[in-house]
Order: C-alpha cells, then sequence, then structure tokens
C-alpha cells in the first residue's frame, strides 16, 4: 500500500525520512540547473570573446589596408610631383 499524496515513494519508510528523501532530491536537480547554468554563462562568454577577437582580426586588417594605400598614395604624389619638376 502506497501514501496517496506521495505515491511515488512506498510505504515502508516514515513521513520524516519521506521528507528527507524529497528534499534530497530536490537539492539534487537545483545544483544540476545552476551546473547547467553556469555551463551555459561560460559557453556564451566565450562565444562572445571569440566575436570580440574576431571583430578585433577584421579591425587590423582594415586599419593595414589603409595604411598600405595611404603609402601608395603618398609614393604615387611623389612620383607625380618629381615628374613634373
Amino acid at each position: 500500500m502506497r501514501d496517496p499524496t506521495m505515491p511515488f515513494l512506498p510505504l515502508r519508510y516514515s513521513y520524516p525520512a519521506q521528507l528527507r528523501m524529497i528534499g534530497c532530491g530536490l537539492k539534487l536537480l537545483l545544483r544540476l540547473q545552476l551546473e547547467e547554468e553556469e555551463e551555459e554563462e561560460e559557453e556564451q562568454q566565450q562565444e562572445e570573446q571569440e566575436e570580440q577577437e574576431q571583430e578585433e582580426e577584421e579591425q587590423e586588417v582594415e586599419e593595414e589596408q589603409e595604411q598600405e594605400e595611404k603609402k601608395k598614395k603618398k609614393k604615387k604624389k611623389k612620383k607625380k610631383k618629381e615628374e613634373e619638376e
């Protein structure tokens, strides 16, 4: 025969023991939930870091290209000036 309020526990355990068992189960579930949330947060942080690194690399590449273009323009201007003189 089972307790109708808690049919998932056998009747052989006393009511306080049943409550302790339920409490332990809830603690485990909460702990697992917290661990999953922490893992998700870590993954999000890693993804954000990777995105930031990629953006920084792209910016660096763009800056380098701009500098190279400026240098080429300067060289062309110098050549034109020399030719004119």
